[in-house]
């Protein structure tokens, strides 16, 4: 029933500049040095690198991150992803959100490969991972 043409909003990426990860990393609580850790990261990438911000939500945050780090880490990898930043929700303990320095045809393989849905049910995801839509970028 749905267009096969459109990509599924899970499926889409957009890439994020310095300014933008200062401003999420701000949102989301993390100021001071954390932030500019964060916006560092990002302005130590080259341009053609893509930054892809992505959020779901897990029955035991522990439980995830010994996956995430292990099983999922090494999956990643196998599909290019060139690493990952994980933060908590300050208000939903359940939700992680996870900013993956990945690209586009990497990411559609890893989502794609068989083997990776055994290793979310492993890692405790209650529901599908989301990837946040760009919607704009501001100079000030």
């Amino acid at each position: 029933m749905g267009d096969k043409s459109r990509t599924e909003p899970a499926l889409q990426t957009a890439s994020l500049s310095r300014r933008s990860l200062t401003k999420l990393a701000a949102a989301m609580g993390v100021a001071g040095a954390s932030a500019a850790i964060v916006a560092g990261k990002a302005a130590a990438q080259s341009a053609g690198d893509r930054k892809m911000l992505a959020t779901t939500t897990v029955e035991d945050f522990d439980r995830f991150i010994k996956v995430f780090s292990g099983t999922s880490l090494a999956k990643r990898k196998q599909h290019g992803s060139m690493g990952a930043t994980v933060f908590l929700d300050p208000n939903d303990k359940a939700r992680v959100w996870v900013m993956f320095e990945w690209d586009e045809k990497g990411w559609q393989s890893f989502v794609s490969d068989p083997e990776v849905p055994p290793i979310l049910k492993e890692a405790g995801h209650t529901s599908k991972a989301q990837v946040a839509k760009l919607t704009g970028r501001y100079g000030a």
